[in-house]
């Protein structure tokens, strides 16, 4: 079978909430900065999900529409800034994020 084969096949089985919440990561601008396995110019989502699995997801809106800059930052430097984005968006996309 063909890696082409093997890639269309796995993503028949992807469902399609999951990749509309993936979309909307990917629209709002947030996989600009997180990419799934690793860091870059923010931490990886699979390090947002192992650390914020039991963080209250209003908590995480908050953070998100806010930013972080300065004290604090915890996973480096580069501040994260505000984002205006709906609210909606922002929701689906942490739960998402908290998936991985």
């Amino acid at each position: 079978m063909t890696l082409q084969k093997i890639m269309i096949s796995s993503m028949l089985f992807i469902s399609p909430v999951v990749m509309a919440d993936q979309m909307t990561a990917m629209g709002s601008g947030c996989l600009g900065c997180h990419q799934m396995e690793i860091k870059t110019v923010g931490p990886a989502i699979k390090d947002i999900a192992k650390k914020h699995k039991s963080t209250d997801i209003e908590q995480l809106v908050a953070i998100v529409k806010k930013g972080k800059s300065g004290d604090e930052l915890s996973w480096g430097t580069i501040p994260m800034p505000p984002n205006n984005v709906p609210e909606e968006n922002i929701r689906k996309v942490i739960s998402w994020m908290l998936t991985h």
